[in-house]
């Protein structure tokens, strides 16, 4: 387990809001116990306000302190994983429906956005239709500087072959372009296979993504299209090698732009050449 430095913590401090009592703004519609747990919270503009929970999405309108769910879309029950919000201020969703009451030779989309004017979110297809319900979605990004693109890690189960792949999303000209593609087979093979859980893209622009299978941090650079291993240091005992990453699953960019594997520690991408690992 890392442990934070003393002048770490200090930097942490200052970030942290001042003291202060809380006020109850507003409270959520009541929900089952199911329900009980916040996918995504986004704010489209200045008083919209928009919280994802299971199988539910709610908007809040703080000038009238009204909320309004939106639970299916079409005839289908919305199962939205996660929003984002384009710099036009145009609200996406990326929604994993429930398809079985349609033909199961039909792809859906999984890439739904919301219209203004009929106050209804659409399903929207890519350009080349690379993103269907034939896919699961292991990880999405936060936006980033530009918001203009999605990126996400898709996987895809068949034949007994496990295929990732790392695909962004232009939200303007709904072009999707799969980036890293990572394929694996799980049939008589007694070895440890990869098992991406989840990523990350640092304030560098690289995508950084959990391999737990094979105990790895890949990363992939969109500015060059390289992609690798990230080495650190094998010699050192407290470095990423040492870590026991078989039960990690997630990936997080903190305030100070550190990358967090789980709470087990973080790299410090102080030198942005040579991260190092804490």
């Amino acid at each position: 387990m890392a442990t934070i430095p003393t002048d770490l913590l200090s930097d942490l401090k200052q970030d942290i809001p001042p003291s202060g009592s809380w006020v109850i703004e507003a409270t959520l519609p009541q929900l089952q116990p199911a329900e009980d747990h916040i996918y995504s919270l986004v704010v489209r503009e200045p008083g919209e306000i928009w919280i994802l929970k299971y199988e539910k999405l709610f908007r809040y309108l703080t000038s009238t302190n009204s909320w309004k769910e939106y639970s299916a879309i079409g005839d289908l029950i919305a199962s939205p994983k996660s929003l984002y919000v384009s710099r036009l201020g145009t609200l996406w969703g990326i929604d994993l429906s429930q398809y079985g009451e349609l033909d199961n030779a039909q792809e859906m989309p999984f890439l739904i956005r919301f219209d203004e004017e009929t106050e209804s979110f659409h399903f929207v297809r890519d350009r080349d239709n690379l993103l269907n319900s034939n896919m699961d979605l292991v990880g999405i990004s936060e936006p980033n500087e530009n918001n203009q693109e999605i990126w996400m890690l898709t996987v895809e189960n068949k034949d007994q072959t496990i295929k990732y792949s790392l695909i962004s999303f232009n939200v303007e000209t709904l072009q999707a372009t799969v980036h890293f593609k990572k394929q694996v087979s799980w049939f008589n093979n007694t070895s440890p296979i990869s098992s991406l859980t989840d990523m990350a893209i640092t304030p560098d622009g690289r995508v950084w993504i959990m391999d737990r299978g094979q105990e790895q941090l890949l990363y992939y650079d969109p500015s060059s299209g390289s992609s690798g291993i990230y080495q650190g240091n094998p010699g050192a005992i407290d470095g990423l090698s040492g870590e026991d990453l078989r039960d990690s699953h997630y990936l997080y960019v903190d305030r100070l732009g550190q990358l967090w594997i789980d709470d087990r520690g973080w790299l410090d991408f102080s030198n942005p050449n040579n991260p190092v690992w804490h």
